[in-house]
């Protein structure tokens, strides 16, 4: 028969005794309380990435890093120069004091 369209029957959320199912108002309240869940975390992540106040943060701490580098450099490339002044005022102090 090609013309007619078989439909299934439709299931009732209404029982026998005319009153809707607890299972199906049940059903209906987790899922409310999932999608209100879904649309809150939804909102928060919005705000997050809108939110710009912990840029100026990031930007100090790296400042500090490269400060903290650059002077752990100069530690190192100066380390050799104070051991060769102090080797000399040392060896001043023995000489003057013979």
């Amino acid at each position: 028969m090609p013309g007619i369209l078989w439909h299934a029957p439709r299931i009732s959320s209404v029982d026998v005794n005319g009153a809707a199912s607890d299972a199906r108002r049940r059903v209906g309240a987790t899922m409310n309380k999932r999608f209100a869940y879904v649309e809150e975390v939804m909102i928060m992540m919005k705000k997050f990435l809108r939110d710009e106040q912990g840029q100026d943060l990031v930007e100090y701490t790296l400042l500090l890093a490269f400060v903290a580098l650059a002077s752990a450099a100069l530690f190192i490339g100066a380390g050799t120069s104070i051991s060769t002044i102090w080797g000399h005022a040392s060896t001043a102090l023995d000489n003057g004091t013979k």
